[in-house]
């Protein structure tokens, strides 16, 4: 399976439009815990608008942009956290709240704010 990490236009009336955690929570989200989220991620792609990320099984992560190819990593922290290089400035984070609503996902920051929505899309359709 190829998860593709795609921002997208947040669902109306969910978090992303101004909305709280607990207001997303009420509307069906789902916790993904740091070990489901790695199992969902490895072998697969996240895909957005221009862009698309593939997380292979040992660790490596290759994203492309626009014609612009970077090749970074990810793993799972000691606190159960999925972490990861950021494609962008290869800055080191980890993901403690990531939140399935159907069948799109949404990545809370540090202060609580939704930061990203993205689709999990079965394949590697960009051959990363």
């Amino acid at each position: 399976m190829l998860l593709v990490l795609a921002a997208l236009a947040a669902p109306a009336g969910s978090a992303w439009a101004g909305e709280s955690r607990d207001s997303l929570i009420a509307e069906g989200a789902r916790l993904m815990a740091g070990q489901a989220w790695a199992d969902l991620l490895a072998g697969n792609t996240l895909k957005g608008r221009g862009w698309a990320t593939y997380y292979a099984p040992d660790g490596r992560k290759v994203s492309t942009y626009k014609g612009w190819r970077v090749e970074r990593r990810w793993w799972m922290d000691d606190a159960g956290r999925f972490c990861q290089t950021r494609a962008v400035d290869g800055a080191e984070t980890c993901e403690a709240d990531i939140y399935r609503v159907g069948d799109r996902f949404v990545v809370f920051a540090d202060d609580g704010s939704p930061r990203a929505w993205f689709r999990l899309v079965d394949g590697n359709p960009e051959n990363l």
